[in-house]
């Protein structure tokens, strides 16, 4: 069984982006991995944004960030059903959104195996 050691990585997104940059790939290939093993799990893909832009439209942006996520997972052989998605928005910053590295760490989407 492959192993994911520690918690699973959050995939990062650039400024109203919803392209999947630097390791994140890697980072869902080693995830997919995982799933394909553990034909039992369920994934939460829990979107967010930074506070630049209106709710409504960080709320998008997060649902839409998950998707890719998803859509991602779907195409390296994870079954839909299992990849369960949460837009939250701007809700639940990690770090403080008024500097630029802030805002960078809060574009993200979690996964949380269930």
């Amino acid at each position: 069984i492959p192993q994911i050691r520690g918690p699973l990585p959050a995939i990062f997104f650039p400024v109203g982006g919803m392209v999947l940059v630097g390791d994140a790939r890697e980072n869902l290939r080693r995830v997919a991995n995982f799933m394909r093993q553990e034909a039992h799990r369920v994934l939460e893909l829990r979107g967010h944004s930074d506070s630049v832009g209106s709710r409504a439209a960080n709320l998008r942006l997060s649902r839409q960030r998950a998707g890719v996520v998803r859509d991602y997972l779907v195409e390296l052989g994870v079954e839909p059903h299992r990849l369960k998605i949460h837009a939250l928005g701007e809700r639940y910053p990690i770090t403080s959104n008024a500097t630029a590295q802030g805002r960078r760490k809060n574009r993200r989407v979690d996964l949380v195996l269930r």
